[in-house]
């Protein structure tokens, strides 16, 4: 009797898990839904870390990525032009990867020119609530790891913030006031960045000579879905840190039609991106070229997690 009992429990248990219903967590081929694009840009964003320390001491911290921060004793001042004492909270963000600038909206770019970047730094600090600044004459310092050796040529930029679809950051020798500078310094496998001033900041350089190439890169939809109107697509540089978004500026790009024609890409190696959503789904393709004049290129997009996606971009050679 004991016996019978066993079997039919293990035979329920058997049925009870066949006929459970997919877990989006863990099956894979099964994906969430989005309300909206810009729900993803949101979710993907590099992460900022917050740290508190006494201003009167300054302090020396790690960021998210192992840059390492350092702020001087006595160095902020609030909007009144007094120099702040007590407990500061400091805001830093790195990217130092090609999928955290995506999704982060901060491109290595300068207008209508691609430059290449040693990483970008976003900075903030506040007391209480209340916006702090950096004091006259004092400046922070961000040392920034290459994991190889340095590109040289690298120069400090000030990222000021636009409106964009696909770029928020846009940077500048200095900020738009004409009162941020700084400077980069080598040091071995890391770049330190000296700002004297708080928000974005930049280790950068213009392209030199680019060869740019012209060309169409077509998109194609798993399933032949339709494509929606908001998409996202670019051109990652594969041995720099270094972008073009397609389609963004009228004058130099176009696209229609599930098609880019395009001429302001150099002829290197390159990995061109896109993604969208597509009936609330996330869809994402990543294809690998040398850009040739008269060439065309396919992008196919599948339906794919969307955190996986930013791990792929974040592991393309640079």
């Amino acid at each position: 009797m004991k016996k019978n009992l066993l079997v039919t429990l293990v035979l329920f248990a058997v049925i009870f898990h066949s006929c459970k219903k997919p877990d989006n967590n863990t099956n894979p081929g099964v994906y969430a839904t989005y309300s909206s694009i810009d729900t993803i840009f949101t979710m993907l964003q590099a992460p900022s870390k917050f740290v508190t320390f006494d201003a009167s001491a300054g302090s020396s911290f790690y960021g998210s990525s192992g840059t390492r921060y350092v702020f001087p004793a006595g160095c902020f001042q609030d909007a009144y032009g007094n120099i702040v004492s007590g407990i500061v909270q400091v805001e830093v963000k790195e990217l130092l990867n090609k999928g955290d600038m995506i999704f982060t909206k901060a491109l290595p770019l300068s207008g209508t020119n691609s430059l290449i970047s040693a990483g970008e730094i976003y900075t903030n600090a506040t007391q209480s609530g209340q916006q702090l600044y950096l004091a006259p004459g004092a400046s922070f310092q961000a040392n920034v790891p290459q994991g190889k050796t340095p590109v040289p040529g690298m120069s400090f930029f000030s990222g000021n913030i636009i409106a964009g679809a696909a770029n928020n950051v846009n940077w500048n020798a200095k900020d738009s006031t004409g009162t941020g500078s700084g400077a980069v310094i080598y040091n071995g496998d890391t770049i330190d960045i000296i700002s004297d001033s708080l928000h974005w900041c930049n280790a950068d350089q213009f392209m030199s000579n680019p060869d740019f190439q012209t060309f169409k890169v077509a998109l194609s939809v798993a399933g032949n879905l339709a494509l929606p109107s908001q998409l996202n697509t670019y051109a990652l540089y594969d041995t720099v840190k270094g972008f073009w978004t397609l389609g963004t500026f009228p004058s130099l790009s176009s696209y229609s039609n599930g098609v880019y024609s395009e001429t302001h890409v150099p002829n290197i190696p390159v990995h061109f991106v896109s993604f969208c959503l597509i009936n609330g789904k996330f869809y994402g393709g990543v294809t690998a070229a040398k850009p040739v004049n008269g060439g065309n290129y396919t992008i196919f997009l599948s339906q794919v997690d969307p955190t996986a996606f930013k791990g792929q971009l974040n592991n393309l050679t640079d």
